[in-house]
């Protein structure tokens, strides 16, 4: 016996699906049955002895046949990954939202990851299939208007791609992406973004956090890390000393936490005598180091003054030689025209006499000739 699946009931009649694809319209057998029930299909005497029994059911064929047929064509013109996730983009603030969007940019999912995140979404209103940049602008304006966007805090936006990327739906993307850190950026907030795999998305969603989030964390502990090993041995002994002193927390009753607080104050006493004889300490050296300079100022000053002393000495002895010598060749050139002058005046003299003596002779010549 045929059975076939109840897929209507109207009334009196139930409409049924045959396992060859037919919808055949029967009369209720005054039996209650629900939708989804499998019931045997009533033989009609008039289909067994009909001839033309054989064409209907043929008919029938068809009709399910075009049917489906219009379905596929109806899929064809509009494909199902209307609703298939091309990618996914999440903002973290404080509230974390993740957007999924088609490979038309159209937004058909909004994942909040905390409660902020919920209230954000609530206040959107409509958003299916909205653009993703009008869905982006509308959850950061709502993100402002509600005071969590400050000063300096930092967001952090990430995309995964789950399907096969494409250009021009990734460089709307990015823009998209520029214009919200450009926003972002008039407030006076830091910006960082992320490209993360579906590998980090999956292991992101295991933590409860978005894949922005958990890269920015990740990154943040590996350059504490870092910093902690350029620190010198010492130092991060005493660190690690430190958190397990503070992990190990045993109970004490009420003697010991005593004790405690006393030990603590005799070594803040302590610690000021200490600090004060250190400044004393330090005050003293300062004054000797003071004195000390002084008495070498004193000293460099009059080494200073003794080179001075004999440096005029020096000078003035030389200026003196200098004058000594010109009055000397002074004196040198009045002995010169003195001896010059006596010599003149000898030779003047002597040619005088010279002169007078031969006019003697020749008076005398001259007299003795008139004699």
């Amino acid at each position: 016996m045929k059975t076939g699946i109840i897929m209507d009931k109207d009334g009196r009649f139930l409409t049924l699906l045959t396992p060859d694809g037919e919808f055949l319209k029967v009369s209720s057998d005054g039996v209650h049955h629900d939708i989804g029930d499998e019931i045997p299909i009533p033989v009609l005497e008039e289909e067994k002895s009909s001839p033309f029994a054989f064409w209907q059911r043929l008919k029938r064929k068809s009709v399910v046949a075009l049917a489906i047929a219009c379905l596929f064509l109806l899929f064809a013109f509009f494909p199902l990954n209307q609703n298939q996730v091309y990618a996914y983009m999440s903002i973290d603030v404080n509230p974390s939202i993740e957007l999924g969007f088609n490979k038309n940019l159209k937004v058909i999912e909004l994942i909040p990851y905390n409660e902020e995140g919920k209230k954000i979404i609530e206040e959107l209103g409509d958003w299916k299939l909205k653009g993703i940049h009008e869905v982006a602008d509308s959850i950061l304006n709502t993100i402002k208007s509600k005071g969590y966007l400050k000063k300096e805090q930092e967001i952090v936006i990430s995309t995964v791609h789950i399907a096969e990327s494409k250009q021009e739906a990734d460089q709307e993307i990015e823009k998209t992406i520029s214009d919200l850190e450009k926003t972002i950026s008039e407030e006076h907030a830091k910006v960082t973004s992320y490209e993360a795999t579906v590998k980090e998305r999956d292991q992101a969603i295991e933590n409860g956090v978005t894949p922005g989030k958990l890269i920015s964390e990740q990154k943040k502990t590996t350059t504490k890390e870092m910093n902690q090993r350029k620190k010198p041995k010492k130092e991060f002994k005493k660190e690690l000393k430190g958190n397990r002193s503070n992990s190990k927390t045993p109970t004490r009753n009420g003697e010991e936490i005593k004790k405690t607080k006393e030990q603590k104050v005799i070594n803040k006493e302590t610690k000021k005598q200490n600090e004060n004889g250190y400044k004393q300490v330090k005050e003293k050296q300062k004054e000797k180091g003071n004195s000390a300079h002084k008495r070498q100022y004193k000293e460099n000053g009059k080494s200073e003054k003794s080179k001075l002393h004999k440096n005029n000495q020096q000078h003035q002895q030389m200026k003196n030689s200098r004058s000594q010598h010109k009055n000397n060749k002074k004196h040198n050139n009045q002995n010169k025209n003195k001896k010059n002058n006596n010599q003149n005046n000898h030779q003047n003299k002597n040619k005088k006499h010279n002169n007078q003596k031969n006019n003697n002779q020749k008076q005398f010549i001259n007299d003795r000739h008139y004699r």
